[in-house]
């Protein structure tokens, strides 16, 4: 992954991406524009630019296996950290799947609920430790995150 790969670019990259490719390894590059790739480049190597799915299917070698079929991909959003990410993959969504993240959904409902009464209370903010006060805080920020992924 390189981002601002004009200030990178080399006039070889086209044999690494190459070599990359036949060991099944994805390359992923973006710059400000075709210009300022050629600008770096000068006369030393052409630039081909090709739209974001054409080089997704040449990189992966994808042109025998397209189709038109609509393939139901489903993603689920994670959070960890500081991180979100997406994860798309084409399968059906089992009955026994619903009802696990309608229970993920219901619990952590009953938890946020929970945490704001017991932080709506005086009496526990003022004299609960102020670590655990903000643990509690942090805590229930985490899970209305989660909260608001698992809902999509």
């Amino acid at each position: 992954i390189c981002d601002e790969y004009d200030k990178y670019v080399t006039k070889s990259d086209g044999e690494f991406f190459s070599l990359s490719r036949e060991a099944k390894c994805i390359n992923i590059v973006s710059t400000q524009s075709y210009s300022s790739l050629k600008a770096t480049l000068k006369e030393e190597a052409q630039v081909k630019i090709n739209t974001a799915d054409e080089i997704i299917i040449k990189m992966l070698k994808l042109a025998d296996n397209l189709t038109e079929e609509d393939l139901s991909i489903n993603s689920y959003d994670v959070k960890t950290n500081n991180y979100k990410a997406t994860i798309y993959f084409e399968k059906q969504i089992t009955e026994e799947e619903l009802k696990l993240k309608e229970k993920q959904i219901n619990d952590l409902i009953a938890s946020i609920e929970r945490r704001k009464k017991l932080l709506a209370n005086e009496n526990y903010v003022a004299k609960a430790p102020a670590e655990l006060v903000e643990k509690e805080r942090e805590t229930l920020k985490s899970e209305e995150e989660e909260l608001a992924l698992l809902q999509k």
